[in-house]
């Protein structure tokens, strides 16, 4: 209910009203985060009238664990990413000792980002009478 009457008030850009109803509704932490990123992205505002809303709606404490949080995403998709382009790399030089292959099969390779397949795949290596086998089991 809090956050429908925020947002009407901001589609209003009635700033005034943002700062006073905020202060009186106590948002929990992940609402606050969310009306903060919301405002700071649709408001046309000066840097003050934006820093005095972020003030109000206990913005100050809740920046830093937000800007951790974003980071720690951040560090977890690029640690999945690395993870995953680890697998394709060495499914293809698997692939290219065993069987050889070709640079669109490597770009289909590359394309994969299923754990599950590329691990199925590289496995199936081992057993595989042609490359064919294994690049059915990635599709």
């Amino acid at each position: 209910m809090a956050s429908l009457i925020i947002m009407k008030l901001v589609a209003l850009h009635d700033i005034e009203g943002i700062t006073k109803i905020t202060v009186i509704i106590n948002l929990p932490e992940e609402e606050r985060i969310i009306l903060i990123l919301y405002l700071f992205y649709t408001l046309d505002v000066d840097q003050d009238t934006m820093q005095r809303i972020v003030k109000e709606l206990g913005g100050e404490e809740l920046m830093p664990s937000l800007a951790e949080k974003l980071i720690k995403q951040g560090e977890k998709r690029g640690e999945e990413k690395g993870k995953i382009e680890g697998k394709q790399e060495l499914l293809i030089k698997f692939l290219r000792r065993k069987f050889n292959i070709t640079p669109k099969e490597e770009k289909m390779i590359r394309s994969v980002t299923d754990e599950s397949k590329l691990d199925a795949a590289a496995e199936a290596v081992l057993d595989a009478k042609s490359k064919d086998e294994v690049l059915k089991i990635l599709q």
